[in-house]
């Protein structure tokens, strides 16, 4: 359970790898976005920064590409 759910980065997260979750935020404003963003993650499954079964560390650009040999370029934008 996510007490601040906020604009809901920790359950697009557990979206796209699978699990269930539950929010609750207190703001509508925030709710919209997470719902927005919730609804974004059908579109586009990927992970920023966990590619290939792996959790990358910043600034790892290169050695990411070179690990990716098949990511798709609709989902190439922030998650």
């Amino acid at each position: 359970m996510i007490r601040f759910f906020g604009s809901g980065s920790t359950s697009v997260t557990a979206k796209k790898l699978g699990r269930t979750y539950t929010g609750v935020e207190l703001n509508e404003d925030y709710c919209i976005w997470a719902e927005k963003r919730l609804a974004l993650a059908d579109q586009c499954p990927d992970i920023q920064g966990y590619a290939g079964g792996v959790f990358w560390e910043r600034n790892t650009a290169g050695a990411q590409q070179a690990a990716r040999q098949n990511i798709r370029p609709e989902c190439s934008g922030p998650s």
